[in-house]
């Protein structure tokens, strides 16, 4: 499975199916000023918990397969 790495950020927008995912890009800070970097920065941290939960679950639905 692939996931754009900001679907797991809550404040994200929605993209519904066949939509393009564009939206979802994190931003590319290389030819930018600072300001550029924090925005960056904050979509990461935003997405963050999401991912961490994501690979909980399937580590948990992984075991309970194999168990």
């Amino acid at each position: 499975m692939i996931r754009m790495y900001r679907s797991f950020d809550p404040a994200a927008p929605q993209v519904r199916p066949g939509e393009s995912e564009h939206l979802l890009d994190v931003d590319d800070p290389w030819y930018g000023d600072m300001e550029g970097f924090k925005l960056c920065l904050a979509e990461i941290e935003a997405g963050a918990d999401g991912v961490v939960e994501f690979v909980r679950a399937e580590l948990d639905r992984s075991a309970t397969r194999s168990a």
